[in-house]
């Protein structure tokens, strides 16, 4: 595949991981000069990649996710191209000689649990929380951790449905962080996930997990994560661990997690002991603007994701900036030069909620030939909002 380029634009440089049905590798962008991550299937017509692709159009606008680009098959193989990520935590681990300090594990921490919330205040239920699935931001974006790797998900409204095909779910492969009940084929619910998160926190902390052995079977470590006391799981952390997963723990399958209780009790540890919680790989502020100055991570805009899609409401042709000039009962989200104004009541909630998620930069603007007539429709359409 090395050299091959899709859609006359990606180009095709590095393999970066393989699994048992996909590969990943980096291409180039020849248009925009950055880089991004392309997955394809190893064989054709092998529908591996079907099930990820409905949860990827969710995110393009939430922090913390793969932003979907493009999607299409080459030579009965299916793809999909997301923005380019960092590293993931497990090579991270693994350059500290498996073990983060107290402070890191906290920001991971907080990190991990604003982005379970959000995958599960969209019906999502992840499956699969591991290091190797969590990765580093790319360029400026370093500070923002990215849950990937979404094979083996499924719609909490799915989970719920007692017609629902649940024999066409992946199994659990995941034996390390897994919960005990998901290893023991009790339906999944948020409290597994967050109880995988809390497995991962803990290796992070102590650099090991009790049953992260030689020779131990699938068995033995269901057995273990049973069995064994949470002061004895926990020990080299901080105490607040044992009551954060004790909760966890104790939660009924269709509980709703206080996230933001289990946030409160990460910052309690830091002020508590005064621990600053910083990365271990943190950038210095010479690099920074090193990067700054040759960055090329800019997300390129999908269209087929963009505002016309996903807000029926909004009337544009292109991207904008978040000004706003209130006129009455009127909210006017006025453009940059080359684009037209857009007219929104305050009231929709979409478009409130799209204001607050993080925007795109975007490339490239459409060309305007008639600049006459834009700043005529543009006095037409203030006229109009001031006389309303």
């Amino acid at each position: 595949m090395l050299g091959t380029v899709l859609e006359e634009r990606y180009k095709f440089v590095k393999k970066l991981n393989q699994g048992q049905w996909t590969e990943i590798f980096k291409a180039q962008d020849i248009k925009s000069k950055g880089k991004v991550a392309i997955k394809i299937e190893k064989s054709p017509n092998d529908s591996n990649i079907a099930n990820e692709l409905q949860f990827l159009s969710k995110f393009y606008y939430i922090q913390g996710f793969p932003k979907l680009l493009s999607q299409g098959n080459y030579r009965g193989r299916q793809y999909f191209i997301m923005n380019y990520l960092g590293k993931s935590l497990k090579t991270k681990f693994a350059q500290t000689k498996n073990k983060f300090s107290i402070g890191c594990v906290l920001r991971i921490a907080e990190e991990l649990l604003l982005r379970i919330e959000s995958l599960h205040n969209s019906d999502i239920l992840h499956r699969n929380i591991k290091p190797e699935n969590i990765l580093t931001g790319y360029g400026l974006n370093w500070q923002t951790l990215s849950l990937i790797n979404y094979s083996s998900a499924l719609l909490i409204s799915d989970n719920n449905d007692p017609n629902y095909p649940n024999k066409k779910l992946r199994p659990v492969t995941n034996l390390l962080y897994s919960s005990a009940n998901s290893m023991s084929s009790i339906k999944y619910s948020k409290k597994d996930d967050l109880e995988s998160i809390t497995y991962v926190l803990v290796h992070f902390c102590n650099g090991k997990l009790p049953w992260i052995k030689d020779g131990v079977t699938d068995r033995q470590i269901k057995r273990i994560k049973e069995q064994i006391p949470l002061y004895e799981l926990c020990e080299g952390c901080p105490t607040e661990f044992v009551h954060i997963i004790s909760y966890i723990k104790s939660l009924k399958c269709d509980d709703l997690p206080d996230y933001e209780m289990i946030r409160y009790s990460i910052k309690e540890i830091s002020k508590k002991k005064k621990i600053i919680r910083n990365y271990d790989w943190a950038i210095s502020h010479e690099k920074m603007i090193a990067k700054a100055k040759t960055d090329k991570s800019r997300i390129p805009f999908n269209w087929n994701l963009s505002i016309k899609r996903q807000a029926d409401k909004i009337r544009v042709t292109s991207g904008f900036e978040k000004k706003k000039i209130n006129f009455g009962l009127v909210t006017i989200l006025k453009a940059k030069s080359k684009s037209p104004d857009r007219k929104i009541d305050e009231k929709d909630d979409d478009v409130l909620n799209l204001m607050s998620s993080d925007t795109p930069k975007l490339k490239n603007y459409p060309e305007i030939q008639n600049r006459v007539n834009l700043f005529k429709l543009r006095k037409e359409f203030l006229t109009q909002s001031f006389s309303s």
